[in-house]
């Protein structure tokens, strides 16, 4: 549970802030973050427990750091600032578990489907859709 925690926290510091943003003049930066974040969070399974804890803590940058811009534009109406100011992302979502268990996790290339336990109090399960986008893992779809 500490290494898992450790990993997330490790996560959690080093993603950056450029998937959200629409700045293009910072191409070198963009690719160190996406750097980072790729070793930070190197398995579907990492990303899963990244993005579950910026949500938990209301992390908005590292949140949709984590997210695909198919995925933003879904939930948020856009990439960019409409993820970064969604409230549910702003403020600190306590329902989240502070350790997501991994029910089921299968990958297939590039596009993993992990089967989780995310609320905190109870055994509902969810299921997040990852695709690797430039190397690293990120959010397609939750249901």
């Amino acid at each position: 549970m500490k290494t898992r925690l450790a990993i997330v926290a490790v996560a959690i510091a080093t993603l950056g802030v450029t998937a959200c943003g629409d700045d293009d003049s910072t191409t070198d930066t963009a690719a160190s973050d996406q750097a980072a974040a790729a070793a930070a969070a190197p398995t579907p399974e990492q990303t899963i427990d990244a993005w579950f804890a910026a949500a938990r803590l209301g992390e908005a940058a590292d949140k949709c750091e984590l997210e695909t811009e198919r995925y933003m534009t879904e939930q948020y109406g856009g990439p960019g600032d409409p993820c970064l100011e969604d409230a549910a992302n702003t403020q600190p979502q306590p329902v989240w578990a502070e350790e997501i268990v991994i029910v089921d996790s299968q990958t297939s290339g590039e596009i993993a489907t992990v089967t989780v336990q995310p609320n905190a109090g109870n055994d509902a399960t969810a299921t997040v859709g990852l695709t690797k986008v430039e190397g690293i893992w990120m959010i397609d779809s939750a249901v």
